[in-house]
């Protein structure tokens, strides 16, 4: 994917600079316009291969949805440049030719055509990177979204493990006040046997007393 946004920032730039030197040719004549032509042509194809070297690169499904439509545009657009400059080449041409008195169109009605046409195509290609513009900033929008939920699940089983955790150890609290309980309760009924015991053996000894002073003084 770097690959590709490298080739087409290389290909921005050339074009850019193309369309910057076919605005320049409107203004020129001679030699000079036909010199400006004829770089312009010779770095459409140096555009071509930056092209070729993109629809390579696209081997992969999404490489091929993410890239197709900017790819085909910018593609239209170099066609249409090609035409442009061939027409351009061709009138100009003529136009010398005939020392500027052909009934055909001169060069400057050609160009301000084939300009227009530019200009649309540009368009097109500008709506395109604003639609993948849109559709990337979308994608991240959804993969944060997606990180957000992720968060928030693992929040929330954190969380759910905690209360387990904690009704366990409630769970084992209680286990353990239940046995303390039975135990108090054990003790507390050894603790009334033994009182029971206690006051037995002392009304035992008591009655005992009795009956040996009772015998004494009878």
């Amino acid at each position: 994917m770097e690959l590709i946004e490298n080739y087409l920032d290389d290909y921005n730039s050339i074009m850019e600079t193309l369309n910057h030197k076919l605005d320049e040719s409107k203004s020129q004549f001679g030699s000079e316009r036909r010199t400006t032509l004829n770089y312009v042509k010779s770095e459409l194809g140096e555009c071509e291969d930056i092209l070729s070297q993109i629809g390579l690169e696209m081997a992969t499904p999404q490489l091929k949805q993410r890239y197709a439509e900017k790819h085909g545009a910018n593609s239209e657009l170099l066609r249409a440049m090609r035409g442009e400059v061939a027409e351009l080449i061709k009138t100009s041409d003529r136009h010398e030719l005939f020392g500027g008195n052909s009934n055909s169109d001169s060069p400057y009605d050609v160009h301000a055509d084939a300009h227009d046409e530019r200009g649309h195509l540009l368009q097109g290609v500008d709506r395109v990177e604003d639609g993948n513009r849109r559709l990337e900033n979308s994608h991240r929008i959804a993969l944060d979204t997606e990180d957000v939920g992720a968060d928030i699940l693992r929040n929330l089983r954190t969380q759910r493990e905690q209360i387990e955790n904690t009704h366990n150890t409630l769970g084992e609290a209680d286990t353990g006040i239940d046995r303390s309980l039975k135990t108090l309760k054990n003790m507390w009924r050894h603790s009334i046997k033994q009182k029971a015991m206690t006051w037995a053996i002392i009304a035992v000894l008591v009655l005992l007393i009795v009956i040996v002073l009772w015998s004494k003084f009878m």
